[in-house]
């Protein structure tokens, strides 16, 4: 569980820095707040609504994608949220 724990929170760590970095320019996107939403659940370890928003913010990439805007910070951020769904559910 250590190992879990701790990958989780360099996954939060780095999702922290996405949402620093995307401040000026995703301020009002709504994955954006969304990426916020879930830092603050982590913080308050509410487990289920993590594994939701999770999944809200995958949906929101992956369309984003599909429609071909920001594909780096879409997948990124897709990638980033798999992982901490999936180290949340372990």
């Amino acid at each position: 569980m250590k190992k879990y724990h701790r990958l989780l929170n360099i996954e939060v760590e780095f999702l922290n820095n996405l949402i620093y970095r995307g401040n000026n320019q995703f301020k009002n996107n709504l994955r954006h707040r969304k990426m916020i939403l879930l830092s603050r659940l982590i913080k308050k370890s509410n487990y289920s609504k993590i594994v939701n928003t999770c999944e809200d913010i995958y949906i929101i990439c992956s369309s984003e994608a599909v429609l071909g805007h920001f594909l780096d910070i879409n997948f990124t951020v897709m990638a980033l949220v798999a992982r901490i769904r999936y180290l949340i559910i372990k």
